[in-house]
């Protein structure tokens, strides 16, 4: 690695490098929106788990058809729940604010409260494991790795929370995508800053910050001017998520760990790699 230990203008060795492979060119942008949309992908479900569970205002927020004879009425969950030969849909005429979500493709409206509200603190859960082991991870097998894992791993819970009809199934990928939400914010976000120089990693961190609260702003948007099936919204996530596991495999490691590993030849070929993708000779 060219500089051996001199100091660039962040006062680090490796801000003296990344100065020479083009500061913060086309691949910074690159990693950036690979990460903040790869973070954002996940927690798309966690940001709208709450919209994912509401259900449809009453009275008459549903519109039960019976198989028999093809009749159609507006009705309430009193009327349907366990009751066989009825086909139920949202009633979107009666409140602007009805939407399709697990409430009806669940029939959670039909169990107990507890049932819905297991849903979210299975998420949390994992979420509480992944931070006991997932960010030291990041330390003992570097960032990539662990975010690479957690990138293609979601694709898994993001799946079993949108394709189902069994609570059971729902609860399960809830819980999976606590680490995997984990990995993204912590390990994501470090080899993100790690990539940066210094004098651009706050307005970087900035951007991630924001990102976050922009997921509520998508699901609002989605909800009011596209459909109100949320099960499209998450078909995005997914897709969205499949598309940032694909564009991560040309981030590489981070240059900061690798120096700090004392991998000073790995180092030295991401400091080249970054410098050929800024087009720096």
């Amino acid at each position: 690695m060219a500089g051996g230990g001199k100091k660039g203008p962040d006062n680090t060795p490796i801000d003296a490098e990344l100065a020479k492979a083009g500061a913060f060119g086309r691949f910074q942008v690159f990693i950036t929106l690979t990460i903040v949309f790869g973070i954002m992908s996940c927690n798309l479900l966690t940001h709208g788990i709450a919209i994912l569970e509401l259900e449809p205002k009453e009275p008459d927020g549903y519109y039960c058809t019976d198989q028999a004879t093809g009749i159609k009425k507006a009705c309430d969950p009193e009327e349907w729940c366990g009751v066989s030969g009825i086909d139920v849909d949202v009633n979107y005429d009666s409140n602007n604010e009805n939407i399709y979500n697990w409430s009806t493709s669940l029939e959670l409206v039909c169990k107990e409260k507890s049932a819905t509200a297991l849903i979210a603190t299975l998420c949390l859960v994992g979420i509480f494991f992944g931070v006991m082991f997932i960010p030291r991870m990041g330390d003992l097998f570097g960032r990539k790795p662990v975010v690479q894992i957690a990138l293609i791993g979601s694709l898994v819970p993001l799946a079993m929370v949108t394709f189902t009809k069994s609570l059971i199934v729902v609860d399960i990928g809830a819980f999976l995508a606590g680490p995997c939400i984990i990995a993204r914010m912590s390990c994501g976000f470090l080899l993100l800053m790690e990539h940066m120089p210094t004098s651009k990693q706050a307005a970087v961190g900035a951007v991630i910050m924001v990102s976050e609260g922009l997921c509520q702003v998508f699901w609002v948007f989605f909800l009011t001017v596209i459909s109100k099936d949320t099960f499209y919204f998450m078909y995005f996530a997914i897709a969205l998520n499949f598309v940032t596991a694909i564009a991560f495999y040309w981030v590489p490691e981070s240059p900061r760990y690798l120096y700090g590993i004392n991998d000073l030849d790995r180092c030295a070929e991401v400091l080249t790699y970054i410098a050929d993708k800024n087009n720096v000779q």
